[in-house]
């Protein structure tokens, strides 16, 4: 490292916890050397937006965002649209049965921590259930044979969570699958909704559903659309589950001039992935035009060369600033005007998530200009922070699926 004068941190807000940045510019720190960080989207906690500060060696923020006048110039239109679905009614009969079991499993729940008190299915996530989970766990050894009880309990209510989640924001198929799931789930908590008389009910009326998809319809008919204006076209879309992704795949397929393909991370446990020479191959031949959809989960949002591409189609949102900045940095590059459309389900979590990614973007722009102005109050002042709850940097989707 002696040989370099500078060095460049792409996507800086990673340089958080244990991840090779920290350890990297902690050595070249030491040189006394310089170090600029560059993101996009650094992120809405200020805890994190310090710890990168202290970690990278910090000392001052350039902030700009697309409004700015050194920076229209080398802007490219980029169009935001929102669709905004019904719920079929199939779909909503049957949210409100899971929700009726969920208000049993909190009921019950209430018997052993405070923190169920105040929960209600109808505003209810699986991260707050998860908390509760992973409280209980700490309290195991002091509190024995009831801990475990506790635990099947909201283990079971985090499984119907999922399961209302799959229905009224991915879809029928979504929950199917999930269905299928459960009924080869050995734990307790699955045994326990199974013996439920009215998850039965939703079992069977989602099993035989075969009702509207308006999402995918959507989705079909802005493929179509734009296809038709414009042949050589790039098209990205995102997806939360691997599952979701293979469904849109079988679907999209038969649509004239759509060649699609998926892009997935590495394998996990017993369930299919990507290998790195398949990933490889797979955006090679994106940029080659050998195809022109690409259906991506979250590998596909920031850290890889992907071409722009002229529309990136969400299939829910996300309820991360980071997450949909990059997302929609997928187009509108190399000079190319581009579109993004966000599907969102008229009464289910998407609509949450939407608002919530809105308003940490707009928290975020306020953040970084606090510790731009705390860092220079404090030039030449080494910025102390305390340690980071790396709790915090957990993914949701371990402890569901």
């Amino acid at each position: 490292m002696g040989d370099f004068s500078l060095i460049i941190f792409d996507e800086a807000h990673r340089a958080v916890g244990n991840y090779a940045y920290v350890g990297v510019a902690r050595r070249y720190l030491r040189r006394g050397s310089q170090m600029l960080g560059m993101t996009a989207s650094p992120g809405s906690d200020y805890k994190k937006l310090k710890e990168v500060a202290e970690n990278l060696g910090i000392e001052h923020i350039e902030l700009r965002t697309e409004n700015d006048e050194d920076v229209k110039p080398y802007i490219s239109r980029r169009k935001m649209r929102w669709v905004v679905v019904d719920m079929p009614d199939d779909v909503k009969r049957a949210a409100r049965k899971i929700d009726y079991m969920l208000d049993e499993c909190l009921s019950e729940l209430k018997k052993y921590t405070k923190q169920a008190s105040n929960l209600s299915s109808k505003k209810l996530g699986k991260k707050v259930l998860i908390e509760i989970q992973q409280r209980m766990q700490k309290n195991l050894k002091s509190r024995g044979g009831t801990m475990y009880t506790a635990i099947s309990v909201v283990s079971a209510a985090i499984k119907l969570a999922h399961l209302k989640d799959m229905l009224t924001s991915q879809g029928v198929e979504a929950a199917k699958k999930y269905i299928e799931k459960l009924e080869l789930d050995k734990s307790k908590s699955a045994a326990k909704i199974r013996s439920n008389k009215m998850y039965r009910q939703v079992r069977k009326e989602i099993l035989i559903s075969a009702g509207k998809k308006p999402k995918l319809e959507v989705l079909k008919n802005t493929l179509i659309k734009h296809f038709e204006s414009n042949p050589d076209g790039r098209v990205m879309i995102f997806a939360e589950y691997r599952d979701t992704i293979d469904f849109l795949i079988s679907e999209i397929s038969g649509i004239e001039g759509v060649k699609a393909k998926k892009f997935i991370g590495q394998a996990k446990g017993s369930g299919n992935g990507m290998s790195q020479e398949e990933q490889k191959k797979t955006l090679e031949d994106f940029r080659d035009g050998k195809f022109n959809v690409l259906v991506s989960t979250s590998i596909g949002e920031e850290g890889i060369d992907i071409p722009s591409t002229t529309l990136v189609l969400f299939y829910e949102p996300v309820p991360s600033a980071i997450r949909y900045i990059q997302r929609r940095g997928r187009t509108a590059r190399d000079g190319m005007p581009g579109d993004v459309i966000i599907l969102i389900m008229r009464g289910s979590r998407d609509e949450a998530y939407y608002w919530s990614s809105i308003n940490k973007e707009k928290k975020m722009h306020r953040q970084i200009y606090k510790l731009k102005k705390e860092l220079e109050a404090h030039a030449g002042k080494k910025i102390v922070i305390k340690k980071v709850d790396k709790k915090g940097q957990t993914k949701l989707d371990s402890f569901v699926a």
